[in-house]
C-alpha cells in the first residue's frame, strides 16, 4: 500500500458522501459513497484500478453530505473543478436527456375546417 494506512484515516462516517484520494495536493480521484466509511475501507482490500489509487494516494478528503443526490451533485463539480486522472472522463459528461422531432420530407400540413 501507500503511504495512506487505513488506521491512519480520521473516523470515516457512515453517512453519504464524497471522498478525494490525493497524492500532496493533486487530487488522484473523486469518488461518491451511500455509505463513506465502508468505501473507503473497501479499497484496502480492491484489486485492480482501486488498488492502484490507494497505493499512489498520499493523502484522502471526505466531504459528509445529507443525501446521496446531494453527493451525486458535489461529485460532478469536484471532477469538473480538479479533472482527476484516475476518474473517468464519462462522469462528468451531461446525461441531460434531450428530444429530438422526426425529420420530415415536407413542412407539416394544417387545415382548416370552415
Amino acid at each position: 500500500m501507500g503511504l495512506v494506512r487505513l488506521e491512519d484515516l480520521p473516523p470515516l462516517p457512515e453517512a453519504p458522501g464524497v471522498y478525494l484520494w490525493k497524492r500532496g495536493e493533486e487530487v488522484l480521484y473523486v469518488g461518491k459513497a451511500k455509505n463513506l466509511r465502508a468505501r473507503v475501507r473497501s479499497y484496502f482490500h480492491a484489486e485492480g484500478k482501486a488498488r492502484r489509487i490507494a497505493e499512489e494516494a498520499t493523502g484522502l478528503d471526505f466531504i459528509a453530505t445529507r443525501d446521496e443526490v446531494e453527493a451525486l451533485l458535489l461529485e460532478a463539480n469536484l471532477i469538473k473543478a480538479h479533472r482527476p486522472p484516475t476518474t473517468s472522463s464519462s462522469r462528468t459528461t451531461s446525461t441531460t436527456p434531450s428530444s429530438s422531432l422526426p425529420k420530415s420530407p415536407s413542412p407539416p400540413s394544417s387545415w382548416c375546417a370552415g
